[in-house]
């Protein structure tokens, strides 16, 4: 009797025809669904025909089974976005700036889900800006059709408290089910894509520990880590939220050194909860506060977290988890840890990225907008695959940051002449100017018109003379300069001079002071050495 392979397990059935970059079947390239009828004509690939299709009546049966299974998951198949929506800058091919998403296909449970993506991936993408509807410059799919490799950054953050030693229902430690895991993760590494690091944690040089994380760019380099991993400590507690808050830091600071967009993932793997106790560093996150700040970190930082219970749920603080995670698998076994592992790689390598330029033509004009966003694809099949919603916001104050830079390929296809928005390259021109002449402008009226308002040239008017006005010392009525005397002469020459100001005897009027002439001041003799005050008080007496 021929020998059969078994079948896979369900969670990797549903990723039957999952696109590979080698070693794939020709029978496999026209999908899923095309692989399967191969199967049922011809039985085990490589075997050649057999006696009647399809072969053993049991591997008949399923696969009749997978094939009215597969149409009904990928009707209820979805887009998930896998980091935060960034905006980028497409700078010099485009002065209008760009936002980039990534989104993994998913099927009804949740797993990753491949179907047969279209020849032209980006006009088959529809984006919701809010109420504006746009068709991505640039889009990218691994496995589809002209796809590149794009790098990638994953963490493995291994929990190696004292807990994990404890052995499971086949004999097998946590400690040791973990690393096999983790070996199962690395299988299809790539080198010269692929960047990996796997750190452990417990409530001991926590920080320190996964701050020292190496990003192995080999293969062979990231076994001997997962290899190395120190066996659990009896006395070693859970520091769970500083782990995950020191990870965060240590790939955002990984991803800020990274060239062009890589994808990024973190794993996080443990079989407790949150456990600090007297002894451990000091300064470990606890209570509820400290879930609340990684919590709010994970999600503002968009990096796609799969955080991993293993073990009993009674010892596994589930609601925490979740909050930790962007998502959450509870596994009980070796073999279902091994399957999350493998269902961690597919997502970090099988992920849709779509760049499209903003409805809004600069960033002065996203300041202090919050911005709902969501995909749809559409399969050659007609089917369409919607997203979750995602939301976008500006900084309260102050434009909105450029959180990256387009890559050749999108700098490329952005200059095509059906993308190319001659509008905007006219708005580029013109704009300048406008903003010099309005300023210029400004310069103006602050300058000329404004001043003449405050302080104008003539006076407006006359102060009236009246009889009651103020006199100088010698009991002359103050005259306005406006007015002119009663013989008809320049205003003011009919005033008589105040005391101390007449012309010296034998002299018509007051010689013109020149700017050489001393001034002689003369006191009154019956000033003496008394001050005012002095002369008041002697009156008042």
């Amino acid at each position: 009797m021929p020998n059969y392979a078994p079948l896979p397990d369900p969670p990797l059935c549903r990723t039957i025809g999952s696109p590979v970059n080698v070693g794939r079947p020709p029978w496999a390239a026209a999908g899923p669904l095309a692989g399967l009828v191969h199967l049922l004509e011809f039985g085990r690939p490589g075997q050649g025909a057999r006696r009647g299709p399809g072969g053993p009546p049991h591997i008949r049966c399923c696969l009749l089974l997978l094939c009215f299974t597969l149409p009904a998951l990928a009707q209820n198949a979805r887009l998930q976005f896998s980091d935060k929506v960034r905006l980028v800058d497409c700078a010099p091919s485009s002065s209008v700036p760009c936002f980039r998403l990534k989104a993994n296909i998913l099927d009804a449970q949740g797993n990753p889900f491949s179907p047969a993506l279209p020849a032209q991936l980006a006009k088959s993408l529809t984006v919701q800006a809010d109420q504006t509807e746009v068709t991505p410059f640039y889009a990218t799919a691994a496995g589809g059709p002209g796809a590149g490799v794009r790098n990638r950054l994953a963490l493995v953050v291994m929990d190696v408290s004292g807990s994990m030693n404890q052995l499971m229902g086949n004999g097998q430690s946590r400690y040791a089910a973990a690393k096999a895991a983790a070996l199962q993760f690395l299988e299809g590494f790539e080198n010269g894509a692929d960047r990996v690091a796997v750190v452990p944690f417990e409530s001991h040089n926590v920080i320190p520990r996964i701050r020292a994380a190496v990003f192995a760019s080999t293969a062979e380099e990231a076994r001997r880590q997962v290899h190395s991993l120190p066996v659990p400590p009896p006395n070693g507690n859970t520091a769970l939220y500083s782990a995950v808050d020191t990870g965060l830091d240590v790939v955002a600071e990984q991803l800020a050194r990274a060239q062009g967009s890589p994808e990024v993932l973190m794993i996080l793997l443990t079989d407790g909860k949150n456990d600090v106790q007297r002894g451990d560093d000091l300064g470990l996150l606890a209570g509820p506060e400290g879930l609340q700040a990684v919590s709010k970190k994970v999600r503002a930082s968009g990096i796609q977290v799969i955080a991993v219970g293993l073990g009993d749920s009674r010892s596994i603080d589930e609601a925490a988890m979740r909050q930790l995670g962007t998502q959450f698998h509870l596994v009980s076994d070796s073999e279902g840890l091994k399957r999350v592992f493998s269902f961690a790689r597919k997502l970090l390598v099988n992920r849709i990225q779509a760049t499209f330029k903003s409805p809004w033509r600069d960033r002065a004009s996203l300041a202090g907008r919050s911005i709902r966003i969501g995909m749809t694809l559409k399969l050659p099949s007609g089917q369409e695959i919607p997203s979750n919603e995602a939301n976008w916001s500006a900084p309260q104050i102050g434009l909105p940051l450029f959180e990256g830079n387009c890559d050749a390929r999108e700098l490329k296809e952005i200059l095509r002449p059906d993308v190319r928005d001659t509008e905007s390259d006219w708005w580029t021109i013109v704009r300048p100017i406008l903003v010099f002449l309005s300023v210029g402008v400004t310069i103006l009226i602050l300058w000329f018109w404004i001043p003449r308002l405050a302080w104008p040239d003539q006076y407006i008017g006359d102060m009236p003379v009246r009889s009651s006005g103020r006199k100088w010392s010698g009991g002359q009525t103050m005259v306005s300069r406006r007015s002119t005397g009663p013989s008809g002469g320049p205003p003011g020459a009919d005033r008589s001079a105040p005391p101390g100001f007449t012309a010296p005897s034998g002299h018509r009027s007051m010689p013109e002071r020149g700017a050489a002439d001393p001034t002689i001041v003369r006191p009154r003799p019956d000033m003496g050495t008394r001050t005012r005050l002095e002369g008041r008080r002697s009156r008042d007496e």
